[in-house]
């Protein structure tokens, strides 16, 4: 039968995953992206700011490996997520963020089951505005485990979208590192960066309440990371 569009969500979840994750090797991998960016491509993605922060998310995932104990999978996910967070405005630019977490659960991506879709879709979802909540529908029908992966995504994914505001920054490097109980992103630029850390100071509550640090954006001329 046809996938539901809105509710009930638990018609999401199919009984058969194409695979295991045990089979999903580096190839596998990029066929996965590879279909999320067609889905992208198909609701007129924004492909610069894409690169920008699915390359940012996984510096940032990289440097909170010891801080959130995910895995490559998770990885994936959060990859997954930022290439598709803004497909919504395709339906309109009003609450887009909702309307790309439709657009994703009723996507096939190519290798992923229904509850991967789902945690890719809620990523997504919570890229800006409110924070997950157990009202939310589909969040709250999340066992604690995965409520808690969808939170730590997201909100990795909320500060590589911040830092994208202006879009200003395109092509830029950057290094990202913990230091003295902060998340600091160096990013080796002449311009003026107050758009961005004010923009960032407005996203930090959500990152500062599940990693317990904020996060702080400098200059420096010797960060070496695109």
């Amino acid at each position: 039968p046809p996938r539901s569009t809105l509710f009930p969500y638990t018609t999401l979840f199919r009984s058969h995953e194409m695979v295991t994750q045990a089979s999903w090797t580096k190839e596998f991998r990029e066929q996965i992206v590879s279909s999320a960016i067609e889905i992208g491509r198909k609701y007129h993605y924004e492909q610069n700011h894409v690169r920008f922060v699915s390359g940012l998310c996984k510096r940032i995932f990289v440097a909170l490996q010891e801080e959130h104990r995910l895995g490559a999978r998770h990885e994936l996910i959060l990859n997954l997520a930022a290439i598709l967070h803004d497909t919504g405005h395709f339906i309109s630019n009003r609450s887009h963020h909702k309307h790309s977490m439709y657009i994703i659960l009723n996507s096939d991506i190519f290798g992923l089951g229904s509850k991967d879709i789902t945690l890719v879709a809620l990523t997504a979802r919570y890229h800006r505005k409110a924070l997950p909540s157990m009202d939310h529908a589909l969040y709250g029908t999340l066992d604690r485990e995965n409520r808690v992966i969808v939170t730590k995504l997201a909100a990795i994914l909320r500060i590589a979208d911040t830092l994208d505001s202006a879009r200003a920054l395109h092509g830029a490097k950057f290094d990202v590192r913990l230091d003295d109980g902060k998340m600091v992103v160096s990013v080796n630029t002449d311009k003026d960066l107050d758009l961005e850390k004010h923009a960032l100071e407005e996203e930090n509550p959500m990152f500062e309440r599940v990693y317990g640090m904020k996060v702080v954006l400098v200059k420096d001329r010797g960060a070496a990371n695109e």
